[in-house]
């Protein structure tokens, strides 16, 4: 009987040490399947740009048109005669801005009249239609350079939400020529040349932020400020020269003369004398000098667009996992 329960126990005994052996086993294995390695991930939250990043910046008014006013127009929306512009990162908080506008037209002609009233309908100078032929030249010529040199100063350095100040300095030149002459077979002659400057000098004060998209080289913002803008110039100046002969018998035979004198868009003389049916001597001036100014806050509020490039980091800021 003894002999029995010790065999039976030696049995117990052998099982059970095979059961934890295997699962000793089991374990050691599933460790080796289940090990964990830490390892470095960078996530990207957004594309926030650096020193040495540039942008293009897009931009729409939400108030009144820019040439109203003190309206400056600064920003771009991809249509015709809008300012390139673009942003250049000097530090990761301060960066310089930029608008430019190139623009310039011509239109030249040159000929000579048929001399025969069969296919000539006539000239009008002096208020006499003349029949005979002409040499007759023509050229008009516009032309508009603006400069927009501007700086921002960026506060904080939050992946999502940026607010900005700075101010921009707008400095616009135009010119346009007009010139016209006929030199007439019978010696009558007509010549007019008009030059028209104009020059716009603006400053701005701005404030702004933008909201990072994402991980995308983008940010949406808005602007708003004040603007004071200064216009001078806005004249014409004309030379207008004639030569007209008289029909014969005529005393004199011939008039001529040789005549300056300035015009003005929206002359305020055209609306003088009762019911404003009257202007003052034409709205021709021997001497004229005119300017404006205006001076507001808010006149220009932009939704702005800015696309980011040459980031040095390849992602903009991240956060590292571990």
């Amino acid at each position: 009987m003894s002999q029995n329960f010790s065999l039976t126990k030696t049995k117990t005994m052998k099982k059970l040490l095979l059961i934890v052996t295997a699962f000793g086993m089991g374990l050691s294995t599933f460790a080796q399947i289940s090990t964990r390695t830490n390892e470095d991930v960078n996530v990207p939250l957004s594309a926030r740009p650096q020193a040495g990043d540039m942008a293009l910046t897009f931009g729409i008014d939400l108030k009144s048109p820019a040439d109203s006013a003190a309206g400056l127009k600064i920003f771009n929306l991809l249509g015709r005669g809008d300012l390139l512009t673009f942003k250049y990162f000097l530090s990761d908080n301060l960066a310089v801005r930029g608008g430019l506008r190139l623009y310039q037209t011509v239109d030249k002609m040159s000929g000579t009249t048929l001399d025969s009233t069969t296919f000539n309908s006539g000239w009008s100078t002096g208020g006499t239609t003349q029949p005979w032929g002409a040499a007759y030249e023509y050229k008009n010529s516009e032309r508009e350079y603006i400069i927009v040199p501007g700086i921002e100063y960026h506060f904080g350095t939050s992946n999502i939400f940026d607010v900005y100040a700075g101010s921009d300095l707008y400095l616009g030149f135009g010119k346009d020529v007009m010139h016209e002459k006929a030199e007439f077979t019978n010696g009558d002659l007509f010549d007019h040349t008009a030059t028209t400057k104009n020059k716009i000098i603006g400053l701005g004060g701005i404030i702004g932020f933008n909201i990072f998209v994402a991980q995308l080289p983008i940010s949406i913002g808005l602007e708003y400020g004040w603007n004071a803008k200064w216009k001078l110039g806005n004249k014409t100046k004309h030379n207008e020269e004639y030569y007209l002969n008289l029909p014969p018998g005529s005393t004199p035979s011939s008039v001529s003369w040789d005549v300056e004198y300035y015009t003005t868009d929206n002359d305020p003389t055209s609306t003088f004398g009762v019911g404003g049916n009257a202007t003052v001597n034409n709205g021709q001036y021997k001497e004229l000098k005119r300017k404006m100014f205006n001076m507001d806050t808010n006149n220009n509020v932009r939704v702005c667009l800015n696309i980011y490039f040459g980031t040095k980091n390849n992602g903009g800021s991240s956060a590292q996992l571990n």
